[in-house]
């Protein structure tokens, strides 16, 4: 996957590869950029976490969050997510429209064909059951001899 400008990746969980944590977190340091990586932890994701900085050489510093900036983030996150939201329901419209363009010129494909004049000359159909015993030929047969 290929994003462009990302400023922030927020980490709910961590990743059980130090490699893909390393991975996330460069999206941020793309073409000279710099940027920010917040990682939930819990006690249950300290070796986890451990092991990420063991790889890297250093230890990660605790991020002391305030409220305030907390909640412009969020505001952030919510206005990406709702205009994410609205490109997938646009995407989601367009592909209906094109299943739906494409259904009813399919189906008016299949009309044409069947008004169209089959150039096979057929033999005379016969109910199923006729044809199954040979009653039709049976009887044809037998005018042909009485005549």
């Amino acid at each position: 996957m290929d994003i462009p400008h990302v400023d922030i990746v927020i980490n709910y969980d961590i990743p059980t590869h130090s490699k893909d944590y390393i991975h996330r977190v460069g999206r941020t340091a793309r073409a000279g950029r710099s940027g920010k990586s917040i990682t939930f932890v819990t006690q249950y994701d300290i070796e986890l976490y451990q092991r990420i900085e063991f790889l890297i050489g250093k230890q990660l510093p605790q991020y002391v969050t305030h409220e305030d900036e907390v909640m412009l983030l969020l505001e952030r996150v919510n206005e990406g997510d709702r205009q994410a939201r609205i490109q997938m329901r646009e995407m989601e419209d367009d592909r209906k429209d094109h299943r739906q363009k494409r259904k009813k010129k399919e189906k008016q494909n299949d009309d044409l064909d069947e008004m169209k004049p089959s150039n096979k000359k057929r033999k005379h159909e016969y109910n199923d059951s006729e044809n199954g015993f040979g009653v039709k030929k049976h009887f044809k047969k037998k005018k042909k001899i009485n005549k």
